[in-house]
């Protein structure tokens, strides 16, 4: 059933964005399996005071909880972009993932991130700033994200920081597309130190 299931409902990967049709899907695969209970209600206790029998049938309900809560987590997850998967990955539940996901990416929050993402995207250095002063500005729109636990990876960033070099710097722009950086901090200190050699030998990159 649930393959079949699955091979009628198209679901795409969320990326953070149309929340809403994405959970609808996969409601209707939930509903369908009958497992939808799970990302709504807590599992069910044992009371271990309570007599044979009914220790008996709150332990069933309880295992069959646990094995709706498995199925609705790994498809929960399967359906998330590799990005949201390193995320959550780690949450167990299938209700407070479910719950996680609808507090972050719906409503004013999503619109925040989309916001935040395109000021970082669109970054453009100022050629009357020196590279540390852009860099500074750079790493505001970044900790926002990080903030909101949305931080790019750390070829996202370095590619902004290339792509967002001032005009004069197109030359570098090439060589530097070729250099391998292990950290933000390195590609840093490099344009930090290309910037003074530009400055002795009279290449105008900035003016502090």
């Amino acid at each position: 059933m649930e393959r079949i299931v699955k091979d009628n409902v198209h679901i795409d990967k969320l990326e953070g964005i149309d929340l809403k049709l994405w959970r609808r899907k996969l409601l209707f695969i939930f509903h369908t399996l009958d497992i939808a209970y799970v990302v709504d209600k807590e599992p069910p206790v044992v009371d271990v005071t309570a007599s044979d029998d009914d220790r008996k049938n709150q332990q069933e309900s309880l295992d069959k909880y646990n094995k709706a809560n498995f199925i609705a987590r790994e498809m929960i997850l399967n359906n998330l972009s590799k990005r949201l998967f390193q995320v959550f990955e780690d949450i167990n539940s299938a209700k407070e993932l479910w719950e996680l996901l609808d507090k972050r990416y719906s409503g004013t929050l999503n619109v925040q991130i989309s916001t935040l993402y395109s000021k970082f995207n669109s970054f453009q250095m100022d050629e009357n700033k020196s590279i540390s002063e852009n860099l500074e500005e750079l790493e505001i729109h970044l900790s926002q994200l990080k903030i909101v636990g949305e931080a790019p990876s750390l070829q996202s960033q370095i590619s902004t920081v290339i792509r967002s070099l001032p005009n004069s710097w197109n030359e570098a722009k090439v060589r530097l597309s070729h250099i391998t950086f292990e950290s933000l901090e390195s590609l840093g200190n490099y344009l930090k130190i290309e910037e003074n050699s530009r400055d002795l030998i009279g290449v105008t990159t900035s003016s502090k």
